[in-house]
């Protein structure tokens, strides 16, 4: 990029002050504030709480519907991890002669001695 092509524009640019003389041009498009009565001002002011006031309930709101979300995904993995348990269990009795029989150290050392690859 040229240095030069930069600055090209800046002579054909108005005066940064410009905008702030107050010239009856510049009133007519920005005209001074007017004063507000107090009572335009507590209207304003409570118009803008209870917007502050829906926007929290609004995010409240969310935040619930996360929790839930999250509680939803929770039990889910839950009920998916207690189906996978029950049919391996199932899978084991039906392979092990009197599975029902057997406590849960023999269960554990029956499966030890299985699956020992050593």
């Amino acid at each position: 990029m040229d240095h030069k092509n930069i600055f090209a524009n800046r002579n054909n640019s108005p005066p940064l002050m410009a905008n702030k003389i107050r010239t009856p041009e510049n009133l007519e498009k920005n005209p001074p504030m007017k004063q507000k009565s107090l009572p335009q001002l507590e209207a304003e002011l409570l118009q803008h709480e209870q917007g502050v006031q829906a926007y929290d309930k609004k995010a409240s709101q969310l935040e619930n519907q996360l929790d839930k979300s999250v509680t939803r995904y929770k039990n889910q993995e839950r009920r998916i991890r207690t189906h996978r348990l029950i049919e391996r269990g199932a899978i084991f009795e039906n392979l092990t002669p009197n599975a029902d029989s057997l406590t849960n150290e023999q269960v554990k050392i029956l499966l030890l001695v299985a699956l020992d690859t050593s």
